[in-house]
């Protein structure tokens, strides 16, 4: 029987099975002994849309850099963001991080 969970992010009960813990299976496991993350916050791998695939943890570290990037944008580059994807956003997050110009 799989061990019982605490979703790490929301505090759902989880099982510590692939299908209901998103952190299944990772080494070094991110989580305390007795947590994980449900699919709901952890991201499901099977999601067809990109939101579900992040999931809300994922999605609302994202969203929490869309303003600071923003607002450090010319007015030209900033009408270029507001066109932007959702999907280009959180990757120019990404790529901001990796390089540095925003701090984790």
């Amino acid at each position: 029987m799989a061990r019982l969970l605490s979703c790490s992010c929301c505090g759902a009960g989880i099982r510590d099975i692939e299908a209901e813990n998103a952190h299944f299976g990772i080494e070094p496991y991110p989580d305390d002994y007795g947590f994980g993350m449900c699919l709901g916050c952890g991201g499901d791998k099977k999601a067809k849309s990109f939101k579900k695939l992040l999931g809300w943890g994922m999605c609302a570290f994202f969203e929490a850099r869309f303003k600071v990037i923003r607002d450090a944008l010319n007015d030209v580059n900033r009408e270029k963001w507001d066109k932007c994807t959702y999907e280009k956003r959180c990757g120019m997050v990404k790529w901001s991080l990796e390089k540095g110009i925003l701090k984790w």
